[in-house]
């Protein structure tokens, strides 16, 4: 029986006209798909089920123990975490693809963002800044609570004095053989130029965290300083920060490792 035989309301004769009528298209990609007529709209019904068929959800932290114990509520054997030191955080994929298995959603994300301590923004921020003489003492003064050696006392007589004499013409500065700077100042008072000295430390300690939750660090400053019309201008120069930094996040990265059992790639997911 040919197609002209056939009724015009006969199952194949509405088959061959919806043949005729489609576009063919060749598929390329493998996987399940489905064909709807055209401005039809297809509807999941997954939200009748009584529970969702995957876990779809991103949760950031920025403490490394709530991360981990994230992590070990709903890692799998081919659960990833990534690290990201350029970025300073860590991301756990707990879907991630599976070697045996083949690829998987990786919609389960949990990130852990470190935070820079206030103290290491503070410090970071005046690094290699020139300032006159009072507003060098006043930033000393501030975060003082900061600097392990010399002791506090020295430092805030050496902040004082420099306060004091902001309006003294500083006339040479010579290094002594312990390391401190000596500068030699003239004030006028009264009509009558007074010579003095005030002395500085040459470079001084600082013990501060670079993130929350890790120890404070040993951070090595030494004190530089020009005078011009006499004029003075100070300031400290951090001994390699960034290495600090660095070692910083490592220690995050190998507590999260110890903790969640999972191994940490430098790196991370590019966006599609």
């Amino acid at each position: 029986m040919d197609n002209e035989t056939l009724s015009p309301d006969t199952p194949a004769t509405t088959f061959a006209a919806g043949l005729h009528a489609a576009t063919p298209r060749q598929v390329t990609q493998p996987g399940q798909y489905a064909v709807v007529p055209e401005g039809a709209a297809l509807h999941s019904l997954e939200g009748y089920l009584p529970a969702p068929s995957r876990i779809r959800t991103t949760i950031g932290f920025y403490e490394a123990a709530s991360f981990c114990r994230y992590v070990l509520d709903f890692k799998d054997a081919w659960s990833r975490i990534f690290a990201d030191q350029a970025g300073l955080s860590l991301c756990a994929y707990l879907d991630y693809h599976a070697a045996s298995t083949g690829p998987r959603w990786g919609s389960h994300i949990a990130t852990l963002g470190l935070r820079l301590t206030e103290a290491w923004k503070k410090w970071i921020s005046a690094n290699g800044k020139r300032m006159d003489q009072v507003t060098f003492a006043s930033f000393l003064e501030d975060n003082l609570v900061d600097i392990a050696a010399p002791d506090g006392a020295t430092l805030l007589e050496m902040a004082k004095n420099l306060e004091v004499k902001k309006a003294a013409a500083f006339t040479s500065a010579i290094r002594l053989d312990n390391g401190e700077h000596q500068f030699g100042y003239v004030e006028d008072i009264q009509g009558t130029g007074q010579k003095g000295t005030i002395t500085i430390p040459g470079s001084f300690v600082l013990g501060i965290a670079p993130v929350e939750g890790v120890e404070p660090y040993r951070v090595d400053a030494r004190l530089r300083y020009r005078m011009q019309d006499g004029k003075l201008a100070i300031w400290f120069d951090l001994l390699r920060p960034d290495d600090y930094l660095r070692d910083a996040f490592k220690s995050v990265v190998e507590f999260v490792k110890t903790q969640t059992q999972l191994d940490v790639l430098l790196g991370g997911v590019a966006k599609s």
